[in-house]
């Protein structure tokens, strides 16, 4: 059985997003979602690496992830985990992804400064 946490991180918006942490490698459905290259930090910490989205979790971060362009850079600098959440619509997508590149700052995404860190949920 795969392990898993469950964490949330807060966008630039304000708006606190909850996602599910699990180690670089897990098998995922094929739907689509939010994710984010991290690494725990300290007990109930996580650094955002990258933030991403994908039409397919499992082609992007599943089973596609050794093809991914920002994996090697991600694992470099200390990312163990990808931390995900499931959001069909492309638009909707496109606009929390980038909420949260705004809140959290990840080194690995574009124009972006230093990583902030997001934190788990009880």
């Amino acid at each position: 059985m795969t392990s898993f946490i469950r964490t949330s991180a807060e966008g630039a918006s304000g708006v606190v997003h909850e996602l599910w942490a699990y180690q670089l490698g897990t098998h995922f459905e094929d739907s689509a979602g939010i994710y984010i290259f991290c690494s725990l930090a300290r007990e109930g910490y996580w650094v955002a690496h990258y933030v991403g989205q994908a039409d397919s979790l499992q082609s992007r971060v599943g089973s596609g992830l050794p093809l991914h362009h920002k994996v090697s850079a991600a694992k470099a600098i200390g990312a163990t985990h990808v931390a995900v959440m499931g959001v069909v619509g492309r638009d909707e997508r496109c606009s929390v992804e980038h909420d949260l590149i705004q809140g959290l700052s990840p080194p690995l995404n574009e124009k972006a400064a230093p990583g902030f860190g997001f934190r788990n949920r009880a």
